[in-house]
């Protein structure tokens, strides 16, 4: 039996975050406006989200998303990329994803 095709995602490369990306007294926050974080490495269905850079519900794993890629991967990733359903980062760039 064969195995099923692979899912196709959107190529976008997102830069590493420099040892200079994080504010003050935040730990290892970001400081650009966006971060992109994976969520789950268990299932490739689903793919990475965006978050406000101060959202509560980040990972610490996450990258530095300045705010036109943030939009452009929103309007234009999707369903691939989605947009945290707490932070609404969709609402902050005023994207209608609806």
């Amino acid at each position: 039996m064969r195995s099923p095709a692979p899912i196709a995602r959107p190529f976008l490369v997102v830069p590493k975050r420099p040892p200079s990306a994080t504010r003050a007294g935040t730990g290892d926050r970001p400081s650009s406006g966006y971060v992109l974080a994976r969520r789950d490495r268990c299932d490739a269905t689903k793919g990475p989200v965006i978050h406000v850079a101060d959202c509560d519900r980040t990972p610490h794993d996450v990258r530095p998303v300045e705010p036109d890629l943030a939009r452009k991967i929103l309007t234009n990733g999707r369903p691939y990329f989605d947009a945290c359903e707490f932070c609404r980062p969709d609402t902050e760039l005023r994207i209608d994803l609806d």
